[in-house]
């Protein structure tokens, strides 16, 4: 048996080389296909499989409080769970990302993400350190040496990934850490809600975070900003550690309220990977939606590949006919005429995986490199191709691939006829015994499924199209926008104004700068403010007040932002913190809460002592996302509203880029070390915010490309065969007086009632499918007629010419020539 599958082998691999233009071809495909397939596993295998990466993932349970409104715990409330759930092997806490200004002895200090964790985090979650060591229960005692452990992609960024960045001290918000270890590459932590490169001892929050010290996060028992993650004893379930967890949370507010903290209702454990994303939000709904979309295309394109190369295989079994028929006769069965042709489609399998795993590595990197900041996969999780489970993945599709692809021509060759075959010569041996409808069948579904993708693609193009088209409510042209967080380096209020106003000061005066303003939260941004409020005319308590957005705004900041007020006046240097409480509203706001009114002069009570006078009314702007419609919203004046992280905004007569080595310069005169993130012009901020539907319209249309080409070969393949088999009628027609386009509509009519029932098919299929990705479109239908037909348009276009060739030489036929085929 092991010696007649080598033989073969060897006879595969001889019948592979001499035919190099059909196995390159067969290579290309699949190697395409597979790699697109691995590449996109890799990218969405966070998202949908297996989101966690340390050792102990699947034994890790999230533990979240019952209650209407808390969702974290607060720092005493862990201590009292750690302690008392004696069904627990493992309890720790972390919070989520939190800005910090990092620096090192040379070079600026720059804005990093940092989580705080308990001392047994890593431990917990199963991490091993990738250099040096991670975090214990002794860098989180009292007293203990300021440790801080770095990602790996911090590491590469800042350190240039060297070897002796372990045991150097760093200085974070400007108090010194001793880096002790740097966290493998990909660790994502607990969840994939952020992505931090510090992770800090709990015990140092309040040290490290000044600003965040008056809260008291390490003794307040109502101050809830910790997420717990669990490790069970092997002989708890979750429904025992749960209920003793509750005990402790509910047998008053002894444990997880304290006196002032909240009255908690219980306790649940979810299972860590199901929490990762977080819970049902609609970004969240987004992302899930976005990966199960993109898996499911490069599945149908690898559906694609497979249909175009058994239809090549078909091909090639018929044009084997004599061969196969001469082996039968001398005695091979049906079974090892299968097996043979099975082994030569597994080594193309082979081949093929190696290429796509190439293709996939190559995928991946230009994935991570063309993405947009805030794309909707988590591409800081994705899997390297090296992952053992990319790995497996990509060789388990490439194996499946070959059977699926192989197993349906290897059958339909070892039936051939022999009294047939070997009476004929091999090109028409089987060929002439009229099998077409499984090879039209396949081009049929290589159709639809390209169909779908295109429509797919025009439907995610059209959204972007629209998304570019809303109007944003304020200029876009000749805006500079830069981010600081005085805060992070201990700045209190005096000097924070006082830097505030030296900076705009100095920015005003810099060449070709018209105007410029400070606002707390700048277009477009996810991140936002909300208050409750208790405008003129309410009549209902304050638990019940409507919860409005609101910006912290500086004056000026609406004639540099291009935002016209409509009425009323702007802030004014006298809106100071003794003055009476002002306030500016939208269009939305007033429409909503004062209809038909004129809302200059009215209050909203619960804005400062005596409430908040209406000084002015702005024109609606889309201030949070390009697809929700403008919302009421609320700005008010710095001077009376406090917020130590602002952002400039620059109005410039010129290109507003250059003018950013200006603005650092300014920065770094008023204090070196505090970073400026998040610098850069307002079109690209609002480009940003468009590169979601730009980088799925990119991928979806690429593969929707790839697709059509495939199947536009696959489709050139079935009517150059199906010419070639009707030559000798052809001739005979032209012989007996038929015109040339007689011939041509004999071809062409078969070939394009076979594209017609794909493109109906996958029109019909897309309109299903576009339902299920609904949220990702914005402004079009499912079954969008403009897009529709223009993807039948394209459809048409590659059917002409993949159907014209073969057809064309068909007219061309000598008829005495046909007439002695065969």
């Amino acid at each position: 048996m092991l010696s007649e599958i080598q033989q073969d082998v060897r006879q595969g691999f001889r019948l592979l080389i001499k035919n190099p233009g059909f196995t390159i071809l067969i290579l290309a495909m699949l190697s395409l296909a597979i790699g697109a397939n691995t590449a996109m596993f890799a990218l969405v295998d966070a998202v949908l499989f297996h989101p966690l990466h340390g050792e102990r993932a699947s034994e890790l349970w999230r533990v979240l409080p019952i209650h209407d409104e808390v969702t974290g715990w607060s720092y005493p409330a862990y201590g009292d769970l750690r302690e008392g759930a004696d069904t627990v092997a493992a309890l720790a806490a972390w919070s989520d990302a939190t800005p910090v200004h990092l620096s090192r002895a040379s070079g600026r200090a720059e804005r990093i993400p940092a989580a705080f964790v308990s001392g047994n985090f890593f431990t917990t979650v199963g991490a091993r350190p990738r250099l040096g060591r991670l975090l214990t229960d002794a860098d989180d005692a009292p007293g203990a040496g300021a440790a801080v452990v770095i990602s790996d992609r911090l590491w590469r960024r800042s350190f240039g990934a060297d070897l002796m960045a372990v045991g150097q001290v760093v200085r974070i918000n400007g108090r010194p850490h001793a880096v002790v270890g740097i966290a493998p590459a990909g660790f994502t932590g607990a969840s994939l809600e952020s992505f931090p490169d510090l992770w800090i001892p709990l015990s140092t929050a309040e040290q490290v975070l000044t600003d965040f010290a008056d809260l008291k996060p390490l003794t307040r028992r109502g101050f809830c900003w910790l997420n717990l993650t669990a490790v069970l004893r092997p002989d708890t379930g979750a429904a025992a550690a749960a209920a003793q967890m509750q005990g402790l949370v509910t047998g008053g507010r002894t444990a997880a309220g304290g006196g002032s903290g909240p009255l908690l209702k219980g306790v649940r454990l979810v299972p860590a990977a199901e929490a990762a994303l977080g819970f049902e939000t609609v970004a969240t709904g987004r992302m899930r939606v976005a990966g199960q979309m993109l898996f499911g295309v490069v599945m149908v394109v690898l559906a694609i590949a497979c249909a175009n190369a058994a239809g090549l295989l078909l091909v090639r079994g018929e044009r084997r006919g004599r061969e196969i028929a001469i082996r039968r006769a001398v005695g091979a069965s049906r079974a090892r005429i299968v097996r043979q042709l099975l082994v030569e489609s597994l080594m193309l399998g082979a081949l093929a995986a190696g290429g796509g795993l190439l293709v996939a590595s190559w995928g991946v990197d230009l994935a991570r490199t063309l993405a947009p900041k805030g794309a909707l996969l988590p591409l800081e999780a994705a899997r390297d191709v090296g992952n053992p489970r990319v790995l497996f993945y990509g060789v388990a599709v490439a194996v499946l691939t070959s059977l699926t692809f192989g197993l349906a021509p290897a059958l339909s060759a070892a039936r051939v006829d022999l009294t047939a075959a070997l009476t004929r010569n091999a090109a028409a041996g089987a060929g002439r015994r009229a099998r077409p409808a499984l090879r039209e069948a396949l081009v049929g579904v290589e159709i639809a499924l390209a169909v779908v993708l295109l429509a797919g693609a025009g439907l995610l193009l059209r959204t972007l199209m629209l998304v570019g088209a809303v109007d944003p409510g304020f200029a876009v042209e000749h805006r500079l926008t830069a981010s600081l967080d005085p805060g992070l380096q201990g700045y209190d209020r005096a000097r924070t104004d006082v830097l505030y106003t030296n900076l705009l000061e100095a920015a005003r005066a810099l060449p070709d700068v018209r105007s410029a303003a400070l606002a707390h939260i700048v277009p477009i941004e996810k991140r936002n403010m909300a208050t409750s409020v208790e405008y003129e005319g309410y009549a209902g308590d304050q638990e019940h007040a409507p919860i409005i957005p609101f910006d912290v705004v500086t004056p000026g900041f609406f004639r540099t932002m291009g935002m016209p007020l409509l009425r009323g006046r702007d802030f004014a240097d006298g809106d100071t913190a003794t003055a009476a409480p002002v306030v500016i509203v939208n269009e939305s706001f007033a429409k909503r809460f004062w209809p038909d009114q004129d809302p200059i002069g009215k209050r909203i009570r619960n804005l400062g002592e005596g409430g908040g006078l209406v000084v002015g009314l702005v024109r609606d702007a889309r201030l949070a996302s390009l697809r929700a419609a403008p919302e009421p919203y609320l700005f008010v004046p710095l001077a009376q509203f406090h917020v130590p992280s602002m952002s400039i905004v620059l109005e410039t007569t010129g290109d507003p880029a250059a003018i950013l080595p200006s603005l650092a310069a300014t920065v770094a005169r008023l204090d070196k070390d505090l970073p400026l993130y998040g610098a850069g012009t307002l079109g690209a901020r609002l480009g940003a915010a468009r590169g979601q539907e730009r980088f799925l319209a990119a991928l979806l249309g690429a593969f929707a490309c790839l697709a059509l080409i495939l199947a536009g070969a696959g489709l050139y393949g079935v009517t150059a065969y199906a010419t070639e088999a009707r030559t000798r009628e052809f001739g005979i027609r032209m012989a007996l007086g038929a015109p040339r386009g007689h011939v041509l509509g004999l071809v062409l009519r078969r070939t394009a009632w076979l594209a017609f029932g794909g493109a109906v098919a996958g029109l019909l299929g897309a309109a299903s499918l576009a339902g299920l990705f609904r949220s990702l479109l914005f402004g079009v239908g499912r079954a969008d007629p403009l897009t529709f037909g223009i993807s039948l348009a394209v459809l048409g276009a590659v059917t002409l010419l993949a159907c014209g060739i073969p057809a064309r030489r068909a007219t061309r036929v000598d008829p005495l020539v046909a007439l002695r085929c065969d």
